[in-house]
């Protein structure tokens, strides 16, 4: 049935710090179903033996004649060189068909991979790994940019950026959207560092030119100590950034917390920021800026929330001027899905600034959701779809490995990535994990079983509708 409209709520939390500085001190309703069949295809993968090499961590882009742009990483095990690769892959028609995309691998040692691109469509990549240290866990970030010919290897350009002693803790589990270019195809991203490599805090690097050479980049303080968590960047029109992140604070809770710069971005003192509200670590949420400039947000408050928010549920954030001043100018509203369904979102607002999110349903499917009117008032009117279910991966023995045990389920929809075509119709790359249940004969010996074994990104797209 039709969602019911909800109610906006402002966020009472008017805490307002100077990030530069800051130390760290029952169901619901489901929502309607649209028309529009989905289809989807599990993304290019390659065997290794009988086995599949496990991907994960999409990102997803269309440019403006349709083209689909999705990156990825191995989630485990590695390729025949000994590797652990990125994956560019790239579609232009019919991308339902796995015969039609076309894809390269890039890097070594890559964990996770981000995409974007330019105004002309041509993509740029950062590419997040580890690098050899004998003392400690270093990490690597490298810029990736190609302008022709990009399913080949050949025609990429891959420079070093930053190599930090940055915790990793639960990066796998998130979508991470720290990497993003301005309207205008400057790359920048966010990072953290620890005392370990004498230069702690949380760090804004930025290029205007040249972008292939380090030396191009200029990096900006933002904290001097605080290590921002899941920190996810956009920019304005006019290519000045913006920033959702979680903070700690004085008492050992976790804030979420913006910031924004309007002049001279290079200068940590021109980064006013506000706190908006206690949050639970599993909380996941990711940015947008319209039009105008304003800041909005698709948030999943994840376990064990805090006020105004409930638990595992989906809200949308927005503000429309002085979203810096005070946590005032903020509001909420839950987008009314049953409980448990938000994980994962990503956010994406259509040419008319109307927002769209993915995420995973509570049924462990791929979900989408959609406002066409009012959506930044009391007056929203949310829908939803169910885009791929759970079952339907139950009996999808194209990737799936040898079986084993008597029970075999897909936890389905998994960090996803929303992109929307020229014609605002949803393009979704997300992960499908595996997991065998039930009983395993071992022997002739019957045994408990229980251990995920597959996780493989999928790729979806349909008519909005």
């Amino acid at each position: 049935g039709s969602v019911s409209p909800q109610t906006e709520k402002r966020i009472f939390l008017p805490l307002v710090i100077n990030s530069t500085d800051s130390d760290g001190g029952g169901g619901k309703g489901g929502g309607e179903t649209g028309d529009g069949e989905p289809g989807a295809l599990w993304l290019p993968y390659t065997l290794k033996g009988d086995s599949v090499i496990p991907t994960y961590g999409s990102s997803v882009a269309v440019d403006a004649d349709g083209g689909i742009h999705v990156a990825f990483a191995i989630y485990t095990g590695t390729d025949d060189l000994n590797q652990q690769p990125a994956t560019y892959a790239y579609c232009i028609s019919d991308c339902t068909e796995t015969a039609n995309w076309s894809y390269t691998h890039l890097g070594d040692a890559v964990q996770e991979v981000r995409l974007a691109l330019d105004p002309a469509g041509r993509p740029r990549l950062m590419l997040y790994g580890p690098v050899t240290d004998p003392d400690w866990p270093r990490m690597r970030y490298q810029y990736a940019v190609c302008n022709s010919g990009c399913t080949h290897n050949l025609s990429w350009t891959i420079t070093t950026i930053a190599t930090p002693i940055e915790p990793t803790a639960t990066r796998e589990y998130n979508n991470n959207r720290y990497f993003a270019l301005d309207r205008q195809g400057h790359p920048a991203f966010i990072y953290t560092d620890t005392i370990q490599n004498n230069h702690p805090g949380t760090f804004y690097m930025s290029c205007q030119s040249n972008c292939a050479d380090v030396d191009h980049w200029t990096e900006t303080t933002l904290a001097s100590a605080a290590l921002f968590d899941k920190p996810s960047l956009a920019f304005s029109p006019e290519g000045f950034p913006r920033v959702a992140f979680g903070i700690m604070g004085g008492d050992q809770n976790l804030l979420l917390a913006y910031t924004q710069c309007d002049q001279d971005c290079t200068d940590g003192a021109n980064w006013p920021g506000v706190l908006l509200s206690q949050i639970h670590g599993s909380a996941k949420f990711n940015l947008q800026v319209d039009s105008k400039g304003q800041p909005r947000l698709g948030f999943y408050s994840g376990s064990y929330a805090a006020i105004p928010f409930e638990d595992r549920s989906l809200y949308y954030l927005w503000c429309n001027s002085e979203c810096t001043f005070a946590a005032e100018n903020w509001f909420l509203a839950d987008v009314d899905l049953p409980v448990g369904s938000g994980d994962g979102v990503d956010l994406a607002l259509d040419a008319q600034n109307r927002p769209r999110m993915s995420f995973e349903t509570g049924n462990q499917g791929l979900g989408y959701a959609w406002c066409n009117s009012n959506c930044e008032s009391g007056e929203a009117n949310w829908k939803s779809r169910e885009v791929e279910t759970q079952a339907a991966l139950a009996d999808d023995f194209e990737v799936l490995p040898v079986q084993r045990c008597s029970v075999s389920i897909w936890f389905n929809g998994q960090r996803t990535s929303l992109a929307l075509d020229p014609a605002g119709d949803p393009r979704i790359a997300y992960d499908a994990q595996h997991w065998w249940f039930g009983v395993e004969i071992v022997n002739g010996v019957p045994r408990a079983c229980d251990y995920q074994d597959a996780t493989v990104t999928r790729f979806a797209l349909f008519s909005q509708p």
